[in-house]
């Protein structure tokens, strides 16, 4: 065949998988040499673009997911949906492959190129762009934590050693009622870009509707509705959030369009992939998956209490047990969550959660003072 014609093919291969084994090297640094040793070899027409194109894609993918050193990758992320979904991630918004690709095309316009002239400035266009592509994967405008790290966070709250109780799934049916109101309802969804979610939203609208007497109503209900269907915080679920807190650096919050993508990929690799495992291990505890993770997300969340932001747990006295936290200090707590305070003022707009969970006006009131 003529992709096998010569042994450069092989050579690539073998230099690929070289580049990608530099433990010396960070993952951004081994993407950038095999970006421009693969620019120097299309450039040399030692081989097709079409062949450096699709050997890289492939060379990269099997690197970075079965031949890695992140545990986490091999041992837990295993469906190949999965896969291919946090290669897609890691390569495209974090390592610029498609500039990479970009400047092989005009690399390859090049070759094609009969003028002269055309061909220096396809040239010239193929090695800038290539230069930016170097640029931006180096400089790094966004950056997270390994998924090895993030479990190494999540090891720190052994499932198989918590107790969900009915008073700690209390204590979460308030954080839900004020931060996600589907969580409960959603089994496999993590965010809110799923059939799921977008299913339980719809029959919630249709209920809505259904109890509407007029079209003044059904027009001010679909208003609420709206209103109250925007996922709180910055359109994010619950599972957004805890990927958010454990993983984005924190000088990195402010780029809000790849920290979405990453929160809507990696809410559904990671923590699918979590449950799948303990599943796996048949812990008797893995029917309590969503409570698990909103145990998580209580340990780590920051909240804004009597004006001052600090974990959510320092505001129970370092108590780990969410169980044994006072049901008016959690809706405090979790009002405080968007930089909220709970108020005189403003209590009218939490008495349906106040009523269902029968908390103390004059303890909440006490609580702010």
């Amino acid at each position: 065949m003529e992709l096998f014609a010569d042994n450069i093919f092989i050579i690539y291969i073998i230099v690929g998988f070289y580049i990608f084994t530099m433990n010396s090297f960070e993952e951004y640094q081994r993407f950038i040499l095999f970006y421009v040793v693969s620019f120097f070899a299309g450039m040399a027409c030692i081989m097709r673009l079409w062949q450096i194109s699709l050997l890289s894609l492939l060379i990269m993918f099997l690197m970075t997911e079965y031949f890695t050193d992140d545990k986490t990758k091999k041992n837990t992320i295993l469906k190949l949906r999965y896969k291919i979904a946090d290669f897609l991630y890691n390569a495209l918004v974090m390592h610029r492959l498609m500039l990479y690709f970009i400047s092989l095309g005009f690399l390859f316009l090049s070759h094609m190129a009969s003028a002269q002239w055309l061909k220096i400035i396809l040239l010239i266009l193929s090695a800038v762009t290539m230069f930016i592509c170097v640029h931006f994967a180096a400089v790094r405008p966004f950056d997270v934590i390994s998924l090895s790290e993030l479990r190494k966070k999540l090891d720190k709250y052994l499932i198989y050693k918590i107790d969900f109780s009915p008073e700690m799934r209390k204590r979460f049916d308030i954080l839900c009622e004020l931060e996600d109101k589907t969580y409960f309802e959603r089994e496999n969804a993590y965010n809110f870009l799923t059939a799921e979610f977008i299913g339980i939203k719809i029959r919630r609208l249709l209920e809505f509707i259904k109890y509407s007497k007029s079209v003044k109503d059904i027009y001010n209900t679909g208003i609420e509705f709206v209103r109250n269907s925007i996922v709180v915080r910055g359109y994010s679920t619950l599972e957004m959030q805890l990927i958010r807190i454990l993983s984005v650096k924190s000088k990195f919050n402010k780029h809000v369009i790849r920290r979405k993508i990453y929160e809507l990929v990696y809410s559904t690799v990671f923590f699918s992939s979590l449950k799948d495992e303990f599943e796996k291990h048949v812990y008797p505890e893995r029917n309590h998956f969503r409570e698990y993770l909103l145990y998580v997300y209580c340990h780590n969340v920051t909240t804004v209490v009597n004006g001052k932001r600090q974990p959510m747990i320092n505001y129970f006295d370092g108590e780990k047990d969410i169980s044994k936290w006072e049901p008016e200090k959690m809706l405090i707590a979790c009002v405080g969550l968007n930089g909220r305070v709970l108020s005189a003022d403003n209590m009218y707009l939490f008495e349906d959660i106040i009523d269902k969970y029968n908390l103390s006006r004059n303890r909440l009131l006490e609580l702010n003072s």
